[in-house]
Order: C-alpha cells, then sequence, then structure tokens
C-alpha cells in the first residue's frame, strides 16, 4: 500500500494569504460608566420630581452638573440650597418608568446619598 501524499505548497498558500488579510484594528477607548461628579460643591437647586429627586450642582471651577439623581431625601434639605457642601455618591435603584406609576421596570444610577455642609 501507498502512502498518501498531499502536495504542501496550498497549505503555505492559504496561511500565508490568511495572516496578510488579518488588518490590525485601532485600540478602542473605553468609555467611563459615570463622568466624574463632584464631592464638594454648591447646590444650585433641589427638584422634588416623579422618579427621583434632582439635583444641581455648580463646583469650584464653575462646571454645572444638572438633573444628578439623588435620594428623595435629599430634597427635603432646601435649607442647603446656595450652600458649598459635601456629597456622597452611591448605586441606587430608581423605576424606570414615564411616570411613578409602578411599571415592573427599574435601571441603576449613581446617586446622591448624602449632603453635609462643607467647612473649608
Amino acid at each position: 500500500m501507498k502512502p498518501i501524499f498531499f502536495p504542501i505548497w496550498p497549505t503555505l498558500l492559504f496561511g500565508i494569504v490568511a495572516c496578510t488579510a488579518i488588518k490590525e484594528l485601532p485600540p478602542v477607548q473605553a468609555e467611563p460608566m459615570e463622568a466624574t461628579l463632584p464631592t464638594v460643591a454648591t447646590i444650585t437647586e433641589l427638584v422634588n420630581g416623579d422618579l427621583a429627586c434632582y439635583v444641581d450642582l455648580m463646583d469650584s471651577q464653575g462646571n454645572q452638573y444638572q438633573g444628578l439623581y439623588a435620594a428623595f431625601e435629599i430634597c427635603e434639605q432646601v435649607a442647603l440650597i446656595g450652600q458649598k457642601v459635601k456629597l456622597t455618591y452611591q448605586p441606587l435603584s430608581f423605576n424606570d418608568c414615564q411616570s411613578s406609576e409602578p411599571c415592573g421596570k427599574s435601571k441603576t444610577e449613581l446617586a446622591i446619598v448624602q449632603i453635609e455642609p462643607w467647612e473649608n
């Protein structure tokens, strides 16, 4: 019985073609999950919405942050509007509905859970 002989040149040719066809893709820059949020800022507005408390802030460089999610209790601290405060954030679950009526959907957002007057 004779050994089966396969020509090697088609295998080499296929390997060379496959290697040259692969392009190097540019690196993908991952986007941060959350923008950098200030830990100390001035509260400019508190809005008690249907789904969350929304906070507007201005940091020491004059950057505005509008509509930041916050726990409902934060909106009760209206005396701190216009004052510089220390902010604590934590992921919280919020309804992801069109109104305050339950719809079975929720989303997790980084939210303000505590504010304290800032002493320099």
